[in-house]
């Protein structure tokens, strides 16, 4: 090959090199520059605003990548607290004397009324029509007893008797929206429990499930001037729904950590409102631990007993004179008679005073007298 003059082979060498090295840096240059970065897809939870932690970083960087994403969707406003009438206290006055050789009862099973338990707390409750306790029931000894279950929960239950003598196929579970009928003769005077047997039976007995059965013997007692059913129980506080009302804990329950105990239901609600009579009357007192677990130590300060009627049974057995303080236990029942002299106030409690400080107190009222000033809270 002829040369041009002044040009050597290393010179077009040299040149070829150049060229090639400026096609190289210009094909590589976009390589080298920082990508834009696509948005990710955005997340439910950054879309409807559910309440997703604020440390989850792709949901932040789908918030903010999208250019023309929608604004969130606004907060919803606060849930009103639960609001109900004024406490009226469970009342607590025995039903008079049933002399019906037939009774027909009804018992209307739920477990999502809301009832208060202590002053502005509110409960979902478990409940035999409607109420925490149930409503008591009063039959006289021989009486034939014809219960129809109606179960307007959304869980199962069932109806235990303690004052019935039949086989447990009787406490069988009802389904919600189904009804049950069965029958018992109440054979045995005294002052029982009756109570949801479902299992678990802790659980539903804790959330309300319980009330008192009184069969009168045959014949029947002389008649008391006054006549109070009392129901010591337990309640366990767990999750707060976004409207305040409270639902139970069943592992609380499971460890006995009660929160309160109470009688018939609410807080301390016979210190505020005290049970009545009148100086030399007789009292009669149906005493029932529904529990679930707790026993009662029952006193009353200021008074000693003159009868204490094991199961409220009268049978001569049953029956002690002079007593102070009576251990009643869970699922059992007593009959506790007093005759103060004095005007004034006289506390009932549980004598555990753990339980009393957790709302196990109550007043009776002898007379028209104002409240004492005294020690109510034990």
């Amino acid at each position: 090959m002829n040369e041009r003059p002044g040009q050597s082979p290393w010179v077009l060498g040299l040149t070829l090199s150049v060229i090639g090295l400026l096609v190289f840096v210009v094909a590589l240059y976009p390589l080298a520059q920082p990508r834009a970065r696509a948005a990710p897809e955005r997340s439910q939870a950054s879309t409807v605003a559910t309440g997703a932690s604020a440390s989850n970083s792709s949901a932040r960087v789908a918030a903010s990548s999208a250019p023309s994403a929608p604004a969130a969707t606004a907060a919803q406003p606060a849930v009103a607290p639960y609001a109900a009438p004024p406490h009226q206290p469970f009342d607590a006055k025995a039903p008079p004397y049933n002399p019906a050789d037939v009774v027909d009862l009804t018992v209307v099973m739920d477990d999502r009324q809301i009832i208060e338990v202590a002053p502005d707390t509110y409960y979902e409750g478990w409940t035999f029509n409607g109420s925490i306790p149930g409503p008591v029931i009063r039959v006289k000894q021989g009486a034939t007893v014809n219960v129809t279950l109606i179960n307007e929960g959304r869980l199962l239950h069932s109806l235990d008797f303690h004052s019935a003598r039949t086989p447990i196929s009787n406490y069988r579970n009802v389904s919600p929206g189904e009804k049950f009928e069965w029958s018992f003769v109440a054979t045995v005077p005294g002052v029982y429990m009756y109570h949801c047997g479902t299992a678990p039976a802790l659980q539903h007995i804790g959330n309300g499930m319980y009330g008192v059965m009184i069969v009168d013997p045959d014949p029947p007692l002389p008649a008391a001037d006054r006549e109070y059913v009392l129901v010591q129980s337990e309640l366990y506080y767990g999750e707060k729904l976004p409207n305040g009302v409270v639902l139970g804990d069943f592992t609380k329950m499971q460890k006995s950590d009660s929160d309160a105990v109470v009688f018939n239901g609410h807080q301390s609600q016979y210190r505020d409102h005290p049970l009545v009579a009148e100086p030399g009357e007789l009292v009669r007192l149906y005493v029932v631990d529904a529990g679930p677990t707790m026993m009662s130590s029952f006193h009353v300060v200021g008074e000693i007993f003159d009868r204490v009627v094991v199961n409220g049974n009268p049978a001569p057995e049953n029956i002690d004179r002079g007593v102070q303080t009576t251990l009643v236990p869970v699922g059992g029942g007593y009959l506790f008679e007093l005759r103060p002299e004095q005007a004034g106030e006289y506390l009932f409690v549980s004598h555990a005073f753990a339980h009393a400080n957790k709302g196990a107190v109550g007043v009776l009222r002898v007379g028209a007298v104002e409240s004492s000033g005294g020690n109510v809270d034990h």
